[in-house]
Parts: C-alpha cells; structure tokens; sequence
C-alpha cells in the first residue's frame, strides 16, 4: 500500500512539474492549395513541421540549440534565424496547422502560423523558394490588415497585375522591416534605406513650443509640434539614423514593434509610379521607452532590385490630427 502511494504521489509531482513546459509534439502541417506539385507540397510540410518542432524544443530548453539539419533551409536564412533566435524566442501551440500557399515573386509563403512570444501570440510567415526550400521567417502582419491592402485597388497607370504584385512586395518588406527592428538586425536596416533618404524620428518630451513641423526648410534640424508636451522632431541623415538606433538596440534587451491600420498607395504622378507610399499607426514598446505614432514611408521599386525606402517620417498620434498626417501632398520630389 504504502509503495503504492508513493509511486502515486511520485507521478503526480512529475505531472505537476511539466505543466510548465512547452509540449515538445511536432505540429501537422496541411497546405490546402497553391503548391506547385505534390512533391514540393510534401517538402513544404515536412520543412515547417520539423521547423516548429525545433522551436518548442529550443524553447523548453535554454541549453538546446536549433538543429537544423533536417531542414532544407537556405544558408541566409538559417543565418538569419539564429540571429533571430539570439534575441527572440517563440513557439507554436497547435497540433495542426492548415493553410493556403500564396505565390511571391521569389517562389511561395505561407501566412498566418500561430506563435507565442513574450506572453502574446503572433503570426509569422514563412517563405520558400520554387524548391521548398525556406528561405525566409518574419512576423506577419495581421490577416485583415493583409487583405485589406491587397483588395484596395489604387487609381493608377500601373496596371492591376504590376500593382498586386508590388503591395506583395511591400507587404513582405514592411514584414521584415519590422522583424529587423525586433531582432535589433542593424545590417538588414542600413540596407533598406536610400543613403540620402530624408529621414524625420520624434520622441515625447515636456514642455511646450509654438513651432510647427517645416518639412520643405532643409536648414532646420530641430522642430516642434505645437502640442501640451512638446514632440520633438529631428531631421536625420542615414548615417546618423542608423547610429541613434544601433545604441537604442544596446540600451534595451526588448523591443517590440506592431503596425496597424495600414494603407498602400501608389504616387499620383504618372512620372513617379515606381514610387509607392505606406501610411500606418506604429507602435514601439521597449525596455526604456514607448510610444505610438504615425508612420509615412515613401518606397522606391527600381527594375530587378528590392525595395529602398526615400523618406521616413514619424509623427506623434497623442498630438497630431489624423487630417495632419504627412503623406506624397507634403513633399517634393524632383
């Protein structure tokens, strides 16, 4: 009797101990549609299914290190993803997981996979080449924002085809864009921006101003929202962005990045319809500061390159008025 009750007592402190712990089972992937063939379709699943299980294990264990070696994973991308991994942890809770391949440019994604990270849960998108082979991992934005994007039909002389495929585009480049700042990924950063980009960052401080913000005086380096506790706003080299933001990455262990409410238009000019700009509402929480703001970016295709960003303004949501935001009407482009 005895013996038995301590076997009893015995499993059930063993029960109670890994109710703390990500279950280590593989999650079943499904793709619904979009797969090329049946053997890129089988690849694809095996790939992502044996991805998320390396997650949980990794997760579960501080000591374990991503294997990824059953994994057909381009070199870039595995090395991005232990970058991502150094700063980022997450995992996925479902035991299925079924979805739509999409086509990219490049060869095909799959959206919306469920992960939790730092207490909250979030979609990342993988990409594959036209092998199945991942080259790519990012946090998606969410879906309804997705399909809102893609179903806004601009008025434009590019045609609907080169449009659809160009909100894809950006779609993915805002998605890495913003992985890359929560991953502190400082060279991927440098890299997406014009090095003579305009460039206008802000932060809320106290006090008070009657400037307003004079986006067309190039000799002006400091200027301020006429608001109750003063937004400061600075115009900014590449260089020195990137400088600023490389000691933000130092100063704080998290940051956490999330877009909403985005809109995708091309320029109004027939001239400049290589030239799409992204209004959204960011919000930035990290370790020492946070705010949330209005973001403009103007972004540039040119023929077989990736996207680069010309100008980058924030402006403060608390402070300014929705009918104030900065958009292609406020600037100039010779």
């Amino acid at each position: 009797m005895n013996i038995r009750i301590k076997r009893k007592f015995l499993a059930i402190v063993l029960s109670t101990a890994c109710c703390g712990l990500v279950q280590g089972n593989s999650t079943k992937i499904t793709l619904t549609g979009g797969y090329p063939t049946l053997s890129v379709k089988t690849k694809i699943e095996k790939n992502v299914s044996n991805l998320l299980l390396e997650f949980k294990k990794s997760y579960n264990d501080d000591t374990y290190s991503l294997n990824l070696g059953t994994i057909s994973i381009e070199p870039t991308a595995r090395n991005e993803l232990i970058d991502i991994w150094t700063d980022l942890k997450f995992y996925c809770a479902e035991s299925v997981f079924k979805g739509m391949l999409l086509k990219t440019q490049s060869g095909y994604e799959l959206r919306n996979i469920p992960v939790t990270m730092n207490d909250r849960t979030a979609p990342i998108v993988v990409c594959f080449n036209t092998r199945g082979d991942i080259n790519g991992i990012s946090f998606a934005i969410e879906e309804a924002v997705y399909e809102h994007i893609m179903k806004y039909k601009n008025i434009s002389s590019v045609n609907e085809v080169q449009e659809e495929t160009r909100k894809k585009i950006i779609v993915n480049f805002l998605e890495c864009m913003r992985t890359a700042y929560m991953t502190k990924n400082i060279d991927f950063i440098k890299k997406i921006y014009d090095d003579h980009a305009l460039i206008i960052v802000g932060r809320s401080i106290r006090g008070s101003n009657t400037k307003s913000v004079q986006l067309h005086d190039s000799n002006k380096e400091v200027f301020y929202a006429p608001d109750k506790d003063r937004t400061e706003y600075i115009r900014l080299t590449k260089d020195e962005y990137v400088n600023r933001l490389e000691q933000v990455f130092k100063n704080n262990r998290k940051i956490q990045l999330d877009f909403y409410d985005i809109e995708v238009a091309v320029h109004p000019k027939e001239r400049l319809n290589n030239l799409y700009g992204v209004k959204l509402i960011q919000k930035w929480e990290a370790d020492k500061y946070g705010d949330t703001g209005y973001l403009f970016l103007a972004v540039s295709f040119k023929e077989n390159e990736d996207p680069i960003i010309w100008v980058r303004t924030w402006q403060d949501a608390r402070t300014t008025d929705p009918n104030d935001r900065i958009g292609f009407e406020d600037l100039k482009f010779k």
